[in-house]
């Protein structure tokens, strides 16, 4: 993929996934496609950032992790003043129905089932960054 100069430019976006291979993979494809990609291992780590008053654009969060979980996070972002209108993305591997149910009522922007291919993540954070 060639990096389009013109695409996220100036957006921030927080990654929060504890498969450090796939952190790796979406970390890459999204800096090349020129956003700026903050890691964190787990929910905790990404909730410590946010709370400290790191500034993101997008959140992007795997649902199932040790320490708190991507439902977790979202629902701590909606219920907090300071952050409840940040675009958050939940990837998940559980696909299921309650699961899907969960995250929408938490209120998260969108919800995809690995393995998200790159186009559709790509197109779901351009979408949420237009919101």
């Amino acid at each position: 993929m060639q990096k389009n100069p013109d695409v996220g430019i100036g957006k921030r976006i927080l990654l929060a996934d504890d498969d450090k291979f796939i952190m790796a993979v979406m970390s890459e494809f999204l800096q090349l496609a020129g956003y700026a990609v903050t890691e964190a291992a787990d929910g905790a780590a990404a909730w410590e950032l946010l709370a400290g008053g790191t500034e993101f654009d997008l959140l992007i969060t795997d649902r199932r992790m040790p320490n708190m979980d991507g439902l977790q996070l979202a629902m701590m972002v909606r219920g907090d003043a300071r952050l409840f209108r940040l675009p958050v993305i939940i990837l998940t591997g559980a696909a299921a129905q309650g699961d899907i149910a969960e995250g929408v009522s938490a209120g998260q922007f969108c919800y995809l089932a690995k393995p998200v291919e790159e186009e559709e993540l790509l197109a779901a954070v351009h979408s949420a960054l237009r919101g």
